[in-house]
């Protein structure tokens, strides 16, 4: 048996939606920073006799989710069957990104057992195309520091690479958990709505591909104003996207608007952009900032919620023992 580690990450330039729903090829590449362990899911990997088992947090995988082992029967070519088991240690379904970590922490076991038990070897792509059969997002977090997901065409094609080493990422993702409620639509049901139904997000189509641009430059140079100011950009830009679909799906609660009101107005009274929200399909605020401002960032959660994570950049999944 084999154990792995990995963590969630939160995407600064964010996808939603997808070209191909089987392979989970996005419409548009993204970008994110990969958490620490404060955050993470352990799982485990054996092979099995007679039929793949899944257990994900105590309970049996959906469906769907057998397909990574199916893909990774594949491009292994082999034929044997799995016992995979999977705990998440932080809020699940409420925004923060469970399922990134799961199956990154899925495929990096899976990735190692086939190496030690049959000498088959997977390169860092093929690992990320099996965490992308599992969720989209889980892609970029088996890699560290700060990542982007080449959207790519094809199952080949769209896979995640790094951009910058954590090591050469100074920045904290300050968390304020907003909400235990789990949310009324997943993110692979709203995606589908959202596509088919919002004009919006036709326009973001035609935007998002210069913001990845300027966010991957901007990290690369560490050039964080013009970050935290495309960070924030692309999340009001997807949760409008949110809004615009039939029916609406609105993600954030009345605690998520009070962070945006208390970070434009921190940037105002500095007269600079020193943090930056972002809100994935659920309420919990990130404020995205240089490591030296954690501090500043963390009193703005002051009377909306004590329940705060203050995470680093972390180098990305490991195998345990």
């Amino acid at each position: 048996m084999v154990t792995a580690i990995a963590t969630p990450n939160i995407a600064l330039v964010k996808y939603w939606g997808k070209k191909d729903e089987n392979l989970i090829i996005p419409m548009n590449s993204s970008i994110s920073l990969t958490l620490d362990e404060q955050l993470k899911c352990i799982a485990e990997a054996e092979f099995a006799n007679g039929k793949d088992e899944m257990v994900v947090n105590g309970k049996p995988a959906r469906v769907d989710d057998y397909r990574v082992l199916d893909y990774v029967r594949k491009l292994a070519g082999i034929d044997k069957r799995f016992k995979i088991k999977s705990d998440t240690w932080f809020p699940v379904a409420g925004g923060l990104a469970s399922s990134a970590a799961g199956f990154a922490a899925i495929a990096f076991a899976l990735a190692a057992l086939l190496e030690e038990e049959e000498g088959i070897e997977l390169s860092i792509k093929d690992i990320s195309r099996i965490a992308r059969m599992g969720s989209g997002s889980a892609c970029r977090s088996v890699l560290g520091g700060a990542v982007e997901w080449l959207a790519g065409t094809n199952d080949e094609t769209s896979y995640a690479v790094q951009l910058v080493p954590f090591e050469g990422v100074e920045l904290v993702d300050v968390i304020g958990i907003l909400s235990h409620e789990e949310k009324k639509f997943s993110s692979r049901a709203g995606m589908q709505m959202t596509v088919k139904t919002s004009k919006l997000y036709r326009e973001r189509m035609k935007t998002v591909g210069e913001r990845i641009e300027k966010a991957r430059a901007a990290l690369k140079e560490k050039d964080y104003e013009t970050l935290f100011a495309e960070t924030m950009a692309d999340s009001d830009s997807m949760h409008a996207c949110m809004m615009d679909t039939q029916p609406p799906l609105n993600y954030l609660n009345e605690k998520s608007l009070e962070i945006i009101r208390r970070v434009n107005g921190l940037n105002e009274k500095e007269g600079r952009i020193v943090c930056g929200y972002t809100f994935d399909a659920g309420p919990d605020a990130h404020i995205i900032t240089e490591s030296k401002n954690a501090a500043d960032a963390e009193k703005l959660f002051g009377g909306i919620t004590d329940e705060i994570i203050i995470a680093t950049v972390s180098c990305g999944p490991r195998v345990l023992g």
